[in-house]
């Protein structure tokens, strides 16, 4: 066993310093490095992408080089190949994208028409495009703290 590695399940690919948990989660995986895929086949295509998190039923599962990636839900962001620095949470959340970066969709099949889009923000309710370097909180209803 490697330092910094954890696998559960067959499948896993080289997993040093990744996680991986469930049934061919990093099958693929070779030199990525550093990510998280817990679910079905989640990161299953993976081969260099590092940074990646992937938690749910094929999330990122053709993920091949994309990194900085975080797909929560069932098959969320399931077509990303390369794209980077995208968030999609919830069932199928930016499920067609497979080369767009800077993405956020949050939400049940939010995003899910997006296709290689850059910087672009995607809720259940709206879409839009917002300058990217501005912190966005997207919420469906009023959060207490």
């Amino acid at each position: 066993d490697e330092k910094g590695c954890f696998g559960i399940g067959f499948g896993g690919g080289n997993i040093t310093s990744n996680v991986a948990h469930g049934l061919s989660a990093l099958d693929a995986n070779t030199t990525g490095v550093n990510n998280v895929g817990v679910g079905y086949q989640s990161l299953y295509t993976n081969t260099t992408g590092g940074y990646n998190v992937a938690i749910g039923y094929t999330a990122l599962y053709a993920n091949t080089t994309g990194y900085n990636n975080t797909a929560v839900g069932r098959q969320a962001l399931n077509a990303n190949t390369i794209g980077y620095s995208n968030v999609a949470v919830g069932t199928d959340a930016l499920l067609n994208n497979t080369t767009g970066n800077y993405n956020v969709a949050l939400g049940w099949y939010a995003g899910i028409s997006v296709f290689n889009i850059v910087h672009k923000v995607n809720s259940p309710k709206n879409a839009m495009q917002v300058d990217s370097s501005q912190p966005l909180l997207i919420v469906d209803k009023p959060v207490r703290f």
